[in-house]
């Protein structure tokens, strides 16, 4: 018998739900309980009697009928503005997550990196990296990779608890593959099979760490080459960074939440 009561009482709770809202649900209640109460005999004899009364009843099943076809246009309408509502959610969400890819694309033309380099933003969050801007003329390199990175492992990791990280003149990978992996893991904590699938195996890294205005870390940007070394161009990076276009780069990224997962 207890699922007899369970049925009962959601019966009885979906009633209450619909009576709570009577202004809205009244016309639907009318069109049911109207002919439930003419189907009784001694009501049909009343009617009989009071033949008036018969075209009022008619006459309230019909407002009743409008009135529900009106709240069923009106939910059509509401899930139609819905659907566009949603559309623009998408349509500002993908402008949102271009925009840091856009500006490190500008960042790379001004400092002059060639089809050697590459320069990707990782934003810190919920105890893991982000990739949500990465540029690089050579189109290997500017393939987005994993979708996140342990706060613990890599250059990345390095720098979040130092601030800057620079590294230079790592071996050739090319010219002997087990000394690099076996150097950039020591050097980076980075496990040996991962570096062998990394697509750009850069010899030079420049990691800095990125502050918003109340000196809390965002996100790390960096900037990595197959040559020895970065040479000036490490310095045209603080430049810029610590210039207007900086401000914009953090502004970018602030907005950008909950970043580029999707």
């Amino acid at each position: 018998m207890r699922w007899f009561f369970k049925f009962i009482w959601k019966y009885c709770t979906v009633v209450l739900e619909v009576l709570k809202e009577w202004k809205t649900y009244w016309s639907s209640i009318l069109v049911l309980i109207i002919p439930i109460l003419i189907s009784f005999p001694s009501i049909n004899i009343f009617l009989d009697k009071h033949i008036w009364l018969i075209f009022l009843v008619i006459l309230i099943v019909i407002i009743g009928w409008l009135h529900s076809n009106r709240n069923v246009k009106n939910y059509s309408v509401l899930r139609s503005n819905l659907g566009l509502i949603e559309n623009q959610r998408d349509t500002l969400s993908e402008t949102l997550e271009s925009i840091p890819t856009m500006i490190v694309k500008h960042l790379f033309q001004e400092v002059g990196l060639t089809s050697k380099d590459r320069i990707t933003i990782y934003r810190y969050y919920d105890g893991e990296f982000i990739n949500i801007g990465r540029h690089s003329s050579n189109l290997e390199f500017a393939k987005k990779g994993r979708e996140a990175y342990p706060k613990d492992k890599g250059f990345i990791g390095k720098c979040w608890q130092e601030d800057v990280v620079y590294v230079e003149n790592l071996p050739i990978y090319e010219n002997n593959p087990d000394n690099y992996v076996k150097r950039v893991s020591k050097r980076s904590n980075i496990e040996k099979g991962i570096l062998r699938k990394i697509s750009m195996k850069s010899r030079s890294y420049y990691c800095k760490k990125l502050f918003d205005t109340k000196s809390i870390a965002l996100a790390v940007i960096v900037i990595e080459t197959t040559n020895k070394s970065l040479k000036d161009n490490k310095e045209k990076v603080d430049e810029i960074l610590n210039g207007h276009f900086g401000k914009l780069l953090l502004e970018s990224i602030e907005i950008n939440l909950p970043i580029g997962k999707g």
